[in-house]
């Protein structure tokens, strides 16, 4: 049986992303074992990083951006694997926007967290 939890559906993967991206500064590392594994491997455009690079992965984007916007046009949820297709939109410092589109594809351990994900991204 699937476990019900921040993969459950589109709205709560995104509202837990989205809030990984735009919450407080000083949760960033619950958020992310909230979503993830301590053992997690997360591959973006084929370079893979574990947990203490995927910190560093995200609190750069958060210094690059003031906010990200986060679309899901698609979400699947078969068992413990999920993908999902969506665009996020930055924010720079500056009010210019960056916008990519990215497809996700990954699996979830016993207890509902991440333990790989893989992430194909192009900006457009």
């Amino acid at each position: 049986m699937p476990i019900s939890n921040h993969y459950s559906n589109k709205e709560a993967w995104i509202a837990a992303v989205s809030k990984l991206f735009n919450g407080p500064e000083s949760e960033i590392q619950d958020r992310i074992l909230a979503l993830y594994a301590p053992n997690v491997t997360v591959t973006v455009n084929g370079s893979s990083m574990k947990m203490a690079n995927l910190i560093a992965y995200v609190k750069n984007i958060r210094n690059i951006a003031v906010s990200v916007e986060i679309t899901s046009h698609c979400f699947l949820r078969d068992g413990n694997f999920f993908a999902d297709k969506h665009t996020v939109i930055g924010t720079g410092h500056d009010g210019s926007k960056t916008q990519a589109e990215n497809l996700i594809i990954g699996e979830l351990n016993e207890e509902g967290k991440c333990f790989w994900i893989e992430e194909q991204s192009r900006f457009v």
